[in-house]
């Protein structure tokens, strides 16, 4: 367990492991980060900042709360999330953050992190089927039936119905309330799906920018297809924050489709600082500031 509180040092040190012992190729990878344009780093500054508003967005729809507690509460839970050696793990840790931060029970916070994940989820299999079309037709097609199976056990009152009949947990029965009322307020729910579109547009966005900056020429859709299929395997993989198997999902799949791999590799490397290490950073800094204001 010792090891696992250090897995993000441990895998630096393995990348600068690896820089050694490929010097040269370590070396043109650095030098096509450092060609980058200043203003892509601006840019992608930006669109990274856009996306987290939008994601704190979904959260003050359902709880309703000031602007700055949100995005503080938003921030805190996302860091707790990326600090736990296990995916599952980490999803669990982030409900009783925003639970704890928003005084609410954790029936409310994870109704509402099972939403915004069943959105999450809805999206990213769809981006990734477009990649699937062109490999296996069957397989995309599969996924898209997955996705209608899925929302229509959602909406099932008999389900629902059938569910309650057991005799579960109180924590379990406020949970599935809460997060089938969520679900069943078409407004609420349209509202939470569109933003979740419109987030996860732009992190495409934003990785076909690096990309392309940076030499690599993949169309758009494709990238959106190939960060889908990353994002997937990191969150199967179990391993903490997805680290090692994202990037090596997402840099594979970009070779394949006839990057360069110091390009690949390069453009990975750049938007993973922005969409993990720099909400690291921002998420401690605002539970820095959070247990200085209780501690006031």
């Amino acid at each position: 367990m010792n090891v696992l509180k250090h897995w993000r040092a441990l895998f630096i040190i393995a990348l600068i492991l690896l820089a050694v012992a490929y010097r040269e190729e370590a070396v043109r990878i650095i030098e096509v980060m450092r060609s980058a344009p200043l203003w892509l780093f601006f840019a992608a500054l930006v669109l990274v900042v856009t996306e987290f508003a939008l994601q704190a967005l979904r959260m003050k729809l359902i709880f309703k709360r000031s602007w700055m507690e949100i995005l503080r509460v938003y921030a805190i839970g996302h860091f707790v999330a990326l600090s736990f050696p296990s995916r599952t793990l980490g999803e669990g840790a982030r409900v009783a953050a925003f639970a704890r931060e928003l005084n609410v029970n954790l029936g409310d916070a994870a109704a509402y992190v099972s939403v915004e994940r069943i959105a999450d989820i809805a999206v990213i299999l769809a981006a990734a089927s477009l990649v699937l079309v062109n490999i296996n037709p069957l397989l995309a097609a599969g996924i898209a039936v997955l996705v209608v199976v899925g929302f229509v056990l959602l909406e099932s009152d008999g389900i629902y119905a059938k569910i309650m009949e057991k005799n579960l947990p109180r924590f379990v029965t406020d949970y599935i309330e809460r997060g089938r009322k969520i679900v069943k307020d078409r407004k609420l729910f349209a509202a939470i799906f569109g933003i979740t579109v419109v987030l996860w547009a732009i992190d495409f966005y934003r990785m076909w920018i690096i990309l392309e900056a940076m030499g690599g020429r993949v169309d758009y859709v494709t990238v959106a297809s190939l960060v889908s299929l990353a994002y997937i395997l990191g969150t199967i993989s179990f391993l903490p924050g997805g680290l090692g198997a994202y990037e090596g999902g997402l840099a594979g799949g970009l070779v394949l489709k006839g990057v360069p791999y110091d390009v690949a590799i390069a453009a990975t490397l750049y938007e993973r600082f922005f969409s993990y290490w720099l909400w690291i950073v921002v998420g401690a800094l605002a539970g820095v500031r959070s247990g200085s204001s209780s501690g006031a």
